[in-house]
């Protein structure tokens, strides 16, 4: 793998090389030193070959980052809460609280910037792009809440025709009837009525690709 500044090179015998620009320990040798030649970082069985000189490079002058920031619908004032809130693929994630809150922290952040995914089921995915690392980042307000639609049912991240066979499939049910399906209850009132149909209508054809924004455009 080829970099603008330095490369990591995979050996047959499964062990991992890298050379370039060592500036934030990139190498991992141990020091910050640039190198010209490949040094190998881990062996065939995955093993750091010098674990206590490793460097893990993070973002210079940062030891901790706060992001944080407040998730509403338009469906229900009172389902702000259990939205599933996680930085580049789940390795930092969170869930909101029933004020539609989440924080997360991370520890000697390795990236300068993140992507933001904010899910649950029923709802198109929110996406947020290049949040900048710094100690505390406000993605929004409690008065200007992230806004996530509902009527992604069948989750595959556009609200469509398949979305309303799959609630008309379970209409009229309660949740005590057996075939209820709470993903269909959209606004949660434990019952799936025309309530949720009306949700589902208001954002039809709207899809998850529709809600990927930039920071720094928010």
């Amino acid at each position: 793998m080829v970099s603008t500044d330095h490369c990591l090179a995979l050996k047959t015998d499964g062990s991992l090389w890298a050379w370039g620009l060592n500036d934030a320990g990139q190498v991992g040798d141990g020091n910050l030193s640039f190198s010209s030649v490949p040094i190998k970082v881990f062996d065939s069985d995955g093993i750091i070959v010098n674990p206590e000189e490793t460097v893990i490079p993070k973002v210079a002058g940062i030891e901790k980052c706060k992001i944080y920031g407040y998730v509403k619908t338009d469906s229900s004032d009172n389902f702000k809460d259990g939205f599933n809130v996680e930085l580049d693929g789940g390795v930092n994630s969170t869930y909101t609280d029933d004020r539609g809150y989440f924080e997360i922290n991370i520890t000697s952040p390795i990236n300068n910037t993140y992507t933001l995914k904010i899910s649950k089921p029923s709802y198109l995915s929110k996406t947020i792009k290049n949040i900048e690392v710094l100690p505390e980042v406000k993605i929004n307000s409690l008065e200007f809440p992230i806004s996530i639609l509902g009527g992604d049912v069948t989750k595959d991240g556009i609200i469509n025709m398949f979305d309303v066979i799959e609630l008309a499939k379970s209409f009229n049910l309660s949740i005590h009837d057996k075939d209820y399906k709470g993903d269909c209850d959209i606004n949660k009132d434990n019952v799936i009525n025309l309530l949720d149909v009306i949700i589902l209508a208001k954002h039809f054809n709207r899809s998850s690709s529709e809600s990927i924004e930039d920071f720094n455009n928010l």
